[in-house]
């Protein structure tokens, strides 16, 4: 099974910096990212260690991936308490 993709070392993965192209979208909007800020800090559009590729690794990620999105589609199509709580919710505003 693979770490969590919020392990310690996916965070790690060295970035370029410097003050013509640091977005620092986190201090400009808290919470959020741009679609430039990518750019900002990888302007070669790279991030990772190359030498520790494998097409097994990108077949156990990919999987990974798949299998949580996977389980957070079928819990969101599961909801029914969603639609209620907004139902609710909108009824309660519009008196």
């Amino acid at each position: 099974m693979l770490p969590p993709l919020t392990s310690r070392s996916f965070h790690e993965i060295p970035h370029h910096s410097c003050s013509c192209c640091d977005s620092s979208d986190s201090a400009k909007y808290p919470g959020a990212l741009t679609a430039i800020g990518w750019y900002g800090s990888y302007p070669n559009q790279y991030a990772g260690e190359r030498d520790k590729a494998s097409v097994e690794l990108g077949r156990l990620t990919t999987e990974h991936r798949l299998e949580s999105l996977t389980k957070t589609l079928r819990a969101i199509k599961a909801d029914k308490k969603t639609l209620e709580l907004q139902k609710e919710f909108f009824d309660r505003v519009v008196e």
